[in-house]
């Protein structure tokens, strides 16, 4: 959660930094309506990529910090991190720093009948896409 609490942080003072509605505005650092002191959209849109950038990496370090002290299997704790992204939802692209653990976890976990976890992912990522 502290992972998710420190890029939540940063991805609202992006919004209100940039006037950028959603999350993955931020991530595509394309904005239907920004800020009106900002006039240079493109500068602004290359800014706001960098900073979701870097705060994905940190995340991602943190990741594996996690990992590595906790002796457990990147995909249940890319599967943990999905869930705070995903119970929250103010900040979706927060599990796209561990896409890679996740994907492995839906193809080992998606194997059974059980098509839950699949399913949530999807939807998730269409939710995202909507915004």
């Amino acid at each position: 959660r502290i992972c998710y609490s420190r890029y939540l942080s940063k991805i609202i003072r992006l919004k209100v930094c940039f006037g950028i509605k959603s999350d993955a505005e931020a991530l595509l650092g394309r904005a239907l309506s920004w800020h009106p002191n900002i006039h240079d959209f493109g500068k602004a849109g290359k800014a706001v990529e960098h900073e979701v950038r870097s705060a994905l990496l940190e995340v991602r370090d943190g990741f594996l910090r996690i990992c590595q002290n906790l002796r457990a299997e990147k995909e249940l704790v890319a599967s943990a991190f999905y869930e705070i992204a995903y119970i929250d939802s103010s900040a979706r692209s927060f599990s796209l720093a561990v896409v890679d653990c996740l994907q492995r976890f839906v193809q080992r976990e998606g194997k059974s009948n059980d098509t839950t976890i699949r399913e949530r992912v999807g939807i998730s990522l269409l939710n995202f896409c909507k915004e």
